[in-house]
């Protein structure tokens, strides 16, 4: 049993390097994760300095980031479910 549990986890491993070496996935977190650090970094630059400008710019980021993020979030999902399927499939 403890044999099993350990192939398991090394398959896994596998597909999860597989999936994080995806060229979308690599491309969105490049773009997101800055993105998210500016609108946030705007957004508390905007409430601390009241200035107007960093609100507009918050306003402008916030969308793209949740939009960058969301891509993300459903494409590993996507390849993270064909991944299961194609393990289903070879373990039958």
């Amino acid at each position: 049993m403890l044999d099993n549990t350990s192939k398991k986890t090394a398959t896994n491993t596998q597909a999860n390097k597989k999936l994080r070496s995806d060229k979308w996935l690599r491309l969105f977190m490049r773009v997101g994760i800055p993105l998210g650090v500016i609108s946030l970094a705007s957004l508390w630059l905007g409430h601390l300095l009241a200035h107007p400008v960093f609100g507009k710019l918050f306003l402008v980021t916030l969308p793209l980031a949740l939009i960058v993020g969301f891509s993300y979030n459903i494409r590993y999902v996507m390849l993270a479910v064909r991944e299961q399927r194609k393990a289903s499939e070879i373990n039958k």
